[in-house]
């Protein structure tokens, strides 16, 4: 049998069971279609991922202390002396703590998180309105009246600072 007698005798076969040849050629679509989605779901994912990881650098670390019977506290004299460390340039504790925030009616589950004025230097957080606190709000140990303010990755800040 010639190459042009089996194209022939294909042809024939195809035209001859027309619903299975189009449901073999309706499967095949379907399956490039499923892997092309699939691919490029996994190169947003990975890319999505890949930038997280690099927005938060590799020249951060995160010290957690943690357990109620700490034998050392941490204090900002601490804190301090890790600001003083070759190669440290900012140094930010935190707390965190998840609370609802209610205003009239409306009530809102949210966690927030008190630090320094550091903080957002450390983990890019950009303010869309208020103001964070300052090197004088720490200097002078001001007592806040908070207003709560979004910033850009959604969450919400406390400022308003007034003694």
């Amino acid at each position: 049998m010639s190459l042009w007698e089996a194209i022939l005798s294909s042809l024939k076969a195809i035209w001859a069971n027309k619903m299975r040849s189009f449901l073999t050629m309706l499967g095949v679509m379907i399956g490039i279609f499923s892997v092309a989605v699939l691919i490029s779901i996994a190169q947003a994912s990975t890319s999505d991922i890949t930038e997280s990881i690099e927005g938060t650098g590799t020249n951060s670390i995160t010290v957690m202390i943690t357990g109620v019977r700490t034998a050392n506290k941490f204090d900002m004299d601490d804190v301090d002396e890790m600001t003083e460390l070759e190669g440290v340039a900012y140094a930010a504790p935190y707390t965190s703590s998840n609370m609802t925030l209610k205003n009239g009616t409306e009530t809102m589950d949210i966690s927030v998180t008190a630090s320094n004025e550091y903080y957002d230097d450390i983990n890019g957080y950009k303010l869309l309105s208020g103001r964070w606190i300052s090197d004088n709000d720490e200097i002078q140990k001001t007592a806040c009246n908070c207003s709560w303010h979004r910033y850009s990755r959604g969450a919400i800040w406390y400022s308003g600072c007034s003694g």
